[in-house]
């Protein structure tokens, strides 16, 4: 194999590992939240703080995709030693995130000022620094998106997951010195801007290549890469008609328990999905430069061998789970869930085929050439939110688990389908 292959696949394993780090990072702090805010707050204040923290989640999505495509098109003129371009797409997306984040901080701050939404200063200032924190880390997208080219996003993985640490200690400082919900959140936004200050210093010394400047703006480019956002916004908001959406639907047909029963199983499942979502992270990036470099068949291989990895180990892990979630699931729950393993196969069956089309779609979508299967993806999503909708009634939490598996089957042809319409051999740079 030659030696630049080797590099691309050392690269993956490496990326795979910087997200499995991010993993660990978010399972220890959930983990020690809970016992550090206890020993200051009531469960009551606890659960106000959980609710409130959940609200500027959907900012994070402020970018609409933008630097995500803007990270794949460096990437690709990179390999192609177009380093001109590489500044001239940085320079716009740059603009772009600051002129985004600063638009929605403007609103953001007109309507904490103009309404209350029965929340009191305190809830109300914690939920303001919060959005602020929330498109803080929108603003840190662009360093994933400026990492990406040169062959370092384990490096940007690492860095951004390290940003979450320094976020995450300065709430849990100010929660042992000021000790309310806006001085908690003031302490989250401090470790934030002071992670967000860092790593823009750090990046400028690492990547001496890109010009940190608004001088090499083009419209035309900004242009394209918002038409190209656009597309990736539809994965997203897909995502979320899948996880919440149907959640809320199984709540007004069929109550809490089949919501607890349905959430339990779906969680387990979504252990082995995660598997092929950081695989599928790790990878866009070579993909993007092998394509860039019209290294398409390489390309290929490199996917290929990365699915054949995933999808066994899928197949066992839905095994093995088949096998002990009964048992997970009662010692999780405390003997209150049930398991039903009707609907938790369909769900293990779902990861499969996820893993399948999420390792496969890497091709289309570290290539800007996604926009068909995203279309797909939210009509699916759109469709199985109807299903559910009007056959919960009358199959319980069957209905939700095989509308699941079906949609992740029709995102395996989508991506077939996809990928065969792509001029997957030219090594087009397209947007």
């Amino acid at each position: 194999m030659p030696m630049s292959m080797k590099g691309h696949e050392s690269r993956v394993a490496q990326g795979v590992a910087a997200h499995l780090y991010a993993q660990l990072v978010t399972i220890v702090t959930q983990l020690a939240s809970l016992p550090l805010f206890m020993t200051k707050w009531s469960a009551d204040k606890y659960g106000e703080w959980i609710l409130l923290s959940a609200i500027p989640i959907y900012l994070t999505v402020a970018d609409a995709g933008i630097l995500t495509a803007a990270g794949n098109l460096m990437s690709m003129h990179k390999a192609r030693n177009a380093t001109q371009e590489v500044n001239r797409i940085f320079s716009c997306s740059l603009l772009i995130v600051i002129a985004l984040v600063l638009g929605c901080a403007v609103i953001v701050v007109s309507i904490m000022s103009y309404f209350t939404f029965g929340l009191n200063l305190d809830e109300r200032k914690a939920l303001f620094f919060l959005m602020m924190a929330a498109l803080l880390t929108v603003a840190c997208g662009i360093f994933d998106a400026a990492y990406r080219p040169f062959g370092k996003y384990p490096r940007v993985t690492l860095l951004l997951t390290t940003a979450r640490i320094v976020e995450w200690a300065g709430a849990i400082i100010a929660l042992y010195i000021i000790g309310s919900l806006s001085g908690v959140a003031l302490g989250f936004l401090l470790g934030r801007a002071l992670a967000c200050g860092l790593l823009c210093l750090f990046a400028r010394l690492d990547l001496q290549e890109l010009h940190w400047t608004f001088s090499q703006f083009d419209v035309g480019v900004a242009f394209r890469l918002v038409k190209g956002g656009v597309g990736f916004l539809s994965f997203p908001v897909g995502n979320l008609l899948m996880l919440q959406g149907v959640i809320v639907v199984i709540g007004g047909r069929l109550g809490g328990i089949a919501v607890a029963q349905f959430n339990t199983s779906r969680t387990l499942a979504r252990v082995l999905t995660q598997l092929s979502i950081i695989s599928s992270k790790a990878l866009s990036p070579e993909i993007s430069a092998l394509h860039g470099a019209g290294r398409e068949l390489d390309a290929r291989l490199l996917s290929d061998k990365v699915l054949r990895t995933i999808v066994p180990l899928t197949v066992v892990g839905a095994i093995l789970l088949a096998i002990l979630a009964p048992y997970i699931i009662r010692i999780w729950s405390r003997g209150k869930i049930a398991c039903d393993i009707g609907p938790l196969s369909w769900l293990l069956a779902s990861a499969v085929a996820s893993a399948y089309w999420q390792v496969c779609s890497t091709r289309l979508t570290a290539t800007n050439r996604h926009s068909l299967l995203a279309t797909v993806f939210i009509l699916a999503s759109l469709a199985m939110i109807i299903a559910v909708y009007f056959t919960a009634n009358r199959f319980g939490i069957m209905s939700p688990s095989v509308a699941t598996f079906v949609v992740d089957s029709v995102m395996v042809i989508g991506t077939l389908v996809a990928t065969s319409r792509a001029n997957l051999q030219t090594g087009e740079i397209v947007l």
